[in-house]
């Protein structure tokens, strides 16, 4: 049976980030990938996210990659009136509007090549140390009995779409519309393709509409900004219905574990954090681990304090970006997202996960 000093769940940026950060301080690591079967179309990249790329050792694969620069963004948000905010004289270069399969394909070909074994769950392994990137599904912490806490309940209504014509679309910026119900997002994919993302709570009425295609149509036709930039443009598929709300684990770690990226606190996409801070927390994690390994007794604490900090002082920065939107005090949306986090948080019921990777002593 094949031995590992780190086995790690999960090959999305958090675990690919993690796998490479390991193998490179001399760990022998395990990454296990399946397949979710879910469409991961496209996400923008903030200018801070090539800081990352570049210490992760990865920038050079990525430029190869064919990602649209983002040269700012434009929003609609407390009034009906477009602000811009460019990334011109952010110290970092711009954004990414990136083509997510062709990231994280990427992400997995640099782990390979630094020696990171890769496989899929189900292959009989030893490891020291499992840490989970298995988004928030957290299949290890739930494995090993630990609850996680939401905060409402945001959910993402995404569709595709492809240039009807030849004629290029030169918009380089991201789009983000507030409506009375909720929030659209817009901005262009590589290869022709736009996405358009329709945000609101999951029991809505509107959340009804948004899952047939007639009604998302509806939805969409009724925004200002949004609408115009799908013009030429014709939807691909249904659209599709993802989670998007603020959660985190109530625990990060174990005595053989730990969790990072979605699986241990996903982001509300309106903060822009989502593989950000997935790779970051996983570079972190990386290190805890490598440390963890070397007799620090310390270092898997910090970790889970460090990353416990980060999500307070993010929910109380989302709480006051969603209280500057004030044109609909009537509207459940928009009065919700007023509150302290505290509110609107629970704990997700009890569920039964597949069987997860070995581990969970702690």
């Amino acid at each position: 049976m094949p031995a590992f000093d780190v086995a790690i769940a999960g090959a999305g940026p958090a675990g690919t980030a993690c796998a490479i950060q390991l193998a490179r301080l001399g760990r022998s690591v395990l990454l296990l990938h399946q397949a979710t079967g879910r469409p991961q179309p496209g996400e923008a990249l903030p200018p801070a996210a090539n800081r990352l790329l570049r210490e992760l050792g990865v920038m050079e694969p990525f430029l190869a990659g064919g990602h649209l620069p983002c040269f700012g963004n434009q929003s609609a948000w407390g009034d009906d009136h477009l602000r811009s905010t460019d990334f011109l004289s952010a110290p970092d270069g711009h954004g990414w509007h990136i083509d997510r399969s062709r990231f994280d394909d990427m992400l997995r070909r640099e782990a390979a090549a630094a020696g990171v074994a890769l496989d899929r769950p189900g292959v009989p392994y030893q490891a020291r140390w499992l840490v989970d990137c298995t988004g928030r599904a957290a299949v290890v912490a739930r494995a090993c009995g630990v609850r996680r806490r939401v905060y409402g309940t945001l959910t993402a209504f995404l569709a595709l779409f492809e240039l009807r014509h030849a004629a290029a679309d030169p918009d380089c910026l991201t789009t983000i519309e507030a409506v009375e119900t909720g929030w659209w997002y817009t901005a262009r994919l590589p290869g022709g393709r736009r996405l358009s993302v329709y945000y609101t709570d999951a029991h809505s009425r509107t959340a009804t509409l948004a899952r047939d295609v007639s009604g998302y149509e509806i939805l969409l036709a009724r925004t200002r900004h949004v609408a115009p930039h799908l013009r030429a443009y014709r939807r691909i598929g249904v659209p599709i219905a993802m989670p998007a709300h603020s959660s985190g684990l109530e625990q990060l770690a174990g005595a053989d574990w730990l969790a990072a990226g979605d699986a241990a606190i996903a982001h509300d996409p309106l903060s822009s954090l989502g593989i950000s801070a997935a790779i970051l927390s996983g570079m972190r994690a990386a290190k805890a681990v490598h440390r963890s390994l070397e007799g620090d007794q310390d270092a898997i604490p910090g970790y889970a304090s460090w990353m416990r900090a980060g999500f307070q002082q993010y929910l109380h920065q989302c709480v006051a970006h969603y209280a500057a939107e004030r044109r609909w005090p009537h509207s459940p949306f928009w009065r919700t997202r007023a509150l302290t986090p505290e509110f609107h948080s629970q704990r997700e019921p009890d569920t039964d996960p597949s069987a997860a990777p070995a581990g969970c002593a702690g």
